[in-house]
């Protein structure tokens, strides 16, 4: 599969799980309107009504949004990184062959981590501004580690290791840190500081056939 059928199919099951949201909010919202205008309903009914007016809005537009980059994955957010179809299949194939680590989340190579499974999630070491890892637990019980990766474009990117994996997320940390020589590691000030004072816009259109991706 090309690269833009790869984002494509990524788009389309991330709209899909936004489908669902967009249900449960709806469906309620429509039987409620639907009562309004039928029926005599208390006052109280049409404070829910705007409650869930107001919290499908948003997620009915990140739908349409997400819609959008199906049928046009051209314009999904990697392209306005990095360039065009062209220069992240060169990207991808870089990858493979600079890879240093791998594992069933992501690969690191000596210029970018990349999601296994999302294109979108492509970022370039030197555009990393913040790592950090944070644990998750459940009545003092680890349930899971999780590595969190923020870009220049304020874009967060992260994979989840089980309490087992403990050592090997530590190692992981320890090599993105050491190829990602713009970031502040670890949970601090110091590292939203950083975060806040170096990010930037991401650009309107696809970067220039200039850009340098190496």
């Amino acid at each position: 599969m090309d690269v833009l059928g790869k984002i494509r199919k990524t788009n389309l099951k991330n709209a899909l799980f936004s489908l669902i949201y967009v249900l449960i909010f709806n469906v309620p919202l429509v039987l409620f309107i639907y009562a309004l205008f039928t029926q005599s309903i208390e006052a109280s009914m049409i404070f829910v009504i705007i409650i869930f007016g107001l919290i499908a809005i948003p997620i009915d537009i990140n739908f349409y949004n997400m819609v959008k980059l199906v049928i046009y994955p051209e314009k999904s957010d990697i392209f306005k990184k990095y360039g065009s179809v062209e220069k992240i299949q060169e990207i991808l194939n870089e990858i493979n062959n600079t890879k240093i680590y791998e594992d069933k989340h992501l690969i690191l190579s000596e210029n970018y981590i990349c999601d296994t499974k999302d294109l979108e999630k492509i970022v370039k070491c030197v555009d990393v501004l913040g790592v950090h890892k944070l644990v998750h637990k459940t009545n003092f019980v680890i349930d899971y580690y999780k590595i969190i990766i923020i870009d220049k474009y304020g874009h967060e990117t992260s994979y989840v290791y089980k309490p087992s994996e403990e050592k090997l997320c530590n190692q992981l940390l320890a090599l993105i840190g050491a190829k990602c020589k713009n970031a502040e590691l670890g949970y601090t000030k110091d590292e939203w500081d950083h975060i806040n004072n170096n990010k930037i816009d991401l650009p309107e259109t696809n970067s220039n056939s200039s850009y340098d991706y190496k």
